[in-house]
């Protein structure tokens, strides 16, 4: 499991406890990104499920 993915991961949880759809925002163009992401599709869909 990539580092990438654990950070990202462990933000996605802060931002679905704080429901900041600009912060959600912000982290899915930072997955996006990131090249070395494993499972960035996923995260984004997430973070998408978080934003409605």
């Amino acid at each position: 499991m990539s580092q990438n993915f654990v950070r990202f991961a462990g933000e996605l949880l802060k931002a679905r406890d704080r429901k900041d759809k600009m912060e959600v925002e912000f982290l899915k163009k930072s997955i996006r990104e990131s090249d070395e992401t494993e499972s960035a599709n996923w995260l984004v869909e997430k973070l998408n499920e978080i934003n409605k």
